[in-house]
């Protein structure tokens, strides 16, 4: 399930096989009390299942664990930004084919093509900077405090 290197192999030979499972269960999304329900604490009520999982997850030798897998397991799924902008550039390379009638069927099936190749742009030009940049106002009623327009108040 997870692929380990020699450190954090280390690490998890150091633990209990209590700890063990319920650092596994942790990395894997369970909450405290599923961690420990599926790692077979023996732990009966769910107040005292709650300070076992708690004490085990302080644990100096399980958090070094589970941050070493942290960083391991979570990045992978990181999509990072050159990632995105070759994904997003594929998509905006598909070549739409020419309209070759006037049928409504043909240009009704083209559009969704088309919308998600200019999507795809969009994105990849906001990405990378190429929009201008957007001006903002500020309106009148946006700069009252709560109290009501002070200035206005103060001149009467």
């Amino acid at each position: 399930m997870f692929e380990m290197n020699k450190e954090q192999e280390d690490l998890f030979n150091e633990l209990t096989p209590l700890q063990k499972e319920i650092s596994l269960n942790s990395i894997s999304g369970m909450n405290d009390i599923e961690s420990y329900k599926k790692s077979k604490g023996k732990s009966k009520t769910v107040k005292s299942m709650e300070a076992s999982v708690s004490q085990i997850l302080r644990n100096i030798k399980v958090r070094s664990f589970i941050n070493s897998m942290a960083n391991h397991v979570v990045n992978p799924a990181i999509m990072s930004r050159d990632e995105m902008l070759k994904d997003l550039t594929v998509v905006a390379r598909v070549t739409t084919p020419q309209v070759e009638g006037n049928g409504i069927a043909v240009l009704t099936e083209l559009k969704g093509g088309f919308d998600v190749k200019l999507k795809a742009m969009k994105q990849l030009a906001e990405l990378a900077g190429y929009e201008a940049p957007k001006q903002v106002e500020v309106s009148e009623k946006e700069n009252l405090t709560p109290w009501g327009n002070i200035a206005a108040s103060v001149d009467e």
